[in-house]
């Protein structure tokens, strides 16, 4: 029987899976996640007809690459200069701590639902995967007592961190968000970086995102909240913050991210977002 099901979350991070390991096997990859067919050939859920040819150029293929290759290599720099603390919020079935080269004196902690967790760390042992860093995944709820698993497991509020919220943010309401990330400005140091993944505005009104939001929502779970403006939305909680859209990073990278309509100011579909605390 599948450790997953159809329709959820956790589906979701399998499909997610699968998109790294069909970009991670492509010529001039912008990362590599060797792990990632692993973790798909196991779940039990029949992806072996998806391809490369059939999702290169689509908006959820490219935006997962895109969001990936700038959460690993903002995490790369942030560790290289010394913040060795690392908490990925809704990790999902990504492999930050065995695939990239981190300092060997991280600490990483992962937070998601207990299903996720116990399955990668499940396929991951029996394949004898091994792990540089101090790997710590947790089960826990981020709109539960997330925080109290992360305490429990050894997390230091008092030494810089890096924080990563990967693709879970649109999933709360402007309430729940705000909750939590007032809790991680409450447990950062000065010099901890927060990179973060969201909604714009423009998603509200662009045809594929209002799409992609009904599924969701009939699947359960639904899209719930936007941001505007990243660099106002972050200074009010203390952090000196930079972002970028989505498809501005695409064009640098040498990617495109199809869209239904011309994206401006108050516009963006989608932002990468990299705050360090004051």
């Amino acid at each position: 029987m599948s450790q997953f099901e159809v329709g959820n979350i956790s589906a979701t991070a399998v499909l997610t899976a699968k998109m790294r390991a069909l970009e991670s096997d492509c010529e001039g990859s912008l990362f590599s996640d060797q792990y990632a067919a692993l973790l798909v050939e196991h779940s039990g859920l029949n992806l072996r007809s998806l391809n490369l040819e059939q999702v290169t150029g689509q908006r959820l293929f490219e935006s997962n690459v895109v969001r990936t290759h700038f959460l690993d290599n903002a995490l790369l720099k942030a560790t290289a200069n010394g913040v060795h603390q690392v908490v990925i919020l809704g990790s999902g079935l990504d492999t930050r701590a065995a695939r990239l080269d981190l300092p060997t004196d991280c600490i990483v902690f992962e937070i998601d639902q207990l299903s996720v967790i116990s399955y990668k760390k499940q396929i991951l042992a029996e394949h004898d995967v091994y792990i540089d860093v101090d790997w710590r995944p947790r089960g826990g709820d981020l709109e539960g007592e997330w925080l109290r698993e992360l305490t429990t497991a050894g997390f230091d509020p008092q030494v810089p961190t890096a924080w990563i919220i990967e693709g879970v943010l649109f999933y709360f309401s402007d309430e729940t968000v705000a909750q939590l990330i007032q809790t991680v400005t409450d447990h950062s140091a000065a010099g901890s970086e927060l990179l973060v993944v969201h909604f714009g505005a423009g998603a509200l009104i662009e045809a594929q995102s209002r799409e992609m939001a009904s599924a969701a929502e009939n699947a359960g779970y639904g899209f719930k909240s936007t941001v505007a403006d990243p660099v106002q939305w972050l200074d009010g909680y203390g952090w000196d913050t930079e972002a970028e859209t989505f498809s501005s990073a695409a064009e640098r990278l040498g990617r495109t991210i199809p869209y239904d309509i011309e994206e401006g100011p108050g516009r963006e579909i989608a932002w990468l977002i990299r705050g360090v605390k004051r």
